[in-house]
């Protein structure tokens, strides 16, 4: 469809948990943005720090392990 653009990454994760409160490793700005679901490995992101204009990885899950699949009894309902 001409004239519509897919939604950014940071766009569609926004209130996704992991990806909130994600300070600078830098410089300790909190101004940062997602800039790629994919990092270096697979449970990691790449984030942009407005601050030192600088990219740096974080890690997915950084609080908390995600549920296995398919879930276990561990897991709850």
């Amino acid at each position: 469809m001409a004239g519509r653009r897919r939604p950014t990454d940071e766009q569609l994760f926004a209130d996704q948990e992991d990806f909130q409160g994600v300070s600078c490793p830098a410089c300790g700005s909190a101004d940062t943005r997602l800039q790629s679901l994919f990092g270096g490995a697979a449970s990691e992101v790449t984030y942009f720090c407005q601050g030192c204009r600088s990219c740096f990885q974080w890690v997915k899950w950084q609080h908390r392990l995600p549920r296995s699949y398919p879930p276990g009894p561990q897991d709850g309902p």
